[in-house]
């Protein structure tokens, strides 16, 4: 009886097998189908979750890459290929991954795009640490 109300809550694809194998007749399937309902909970939590982030945020939702970086206050700028010139940072990018490759790197890796980072404070940061290592060369 219990059994037959569980599948009947929870339902299952049984198909036409023999219904006897599936009844919860003892306590190490009881735990499975404990555990099967706590999956079944988190899983409906987590949906109602994005669920609601998507009625806070008409539209799709962001690329949670992009996403981080949002978060990290930083701007990613792709950088365009004329902008990849023997000075540029796509050759900087490539001379670095050419001369930092082990020989018992077997892996290969190409450039897909290159990009210009600015977080938010960071040229500031680094100004005044400008100023102080200058300054402290002067002292010496």
């Amino acid at each position: 009886e219990l059994s037959s109300r569980f599948y009947t809550v929870v339902p299952h694809d049984l198909g036409f097998r023999d219904l006897r194998r599936h009844v919860i007749s003892d306590v190490g399937a009881l735990r499975r189908k404990l555990r099967l309902v706590e999956d079944l909970r988190q899983l409906h939590s987590a949906r109602a979750v994005v669920h609601r982030a998507a009625r806070a945020h008409p539209g799709p939702l962001p690329n949670p890459v992009d996403a981080q970086y949002e978060r990290l206050r930083c701007q990613l700028t792709p950088l365009a290929p004329t902008e990849w010139g023997p000075a540029g940072a796509h050759w900087f990018v490539a001379a670095y991954m050419r001369d930092t490759h082990a020989a018992t790197h077997t892996l290969g890796a190409a450039i897909c795009g290159v990009y210009a980072v600015r977080r938010e404070g960071e040229e500031q940061r680094y100004q005044d640490w400008k100023a102080a290592r200058e300054g402290a060369g002067e002292a010496r």
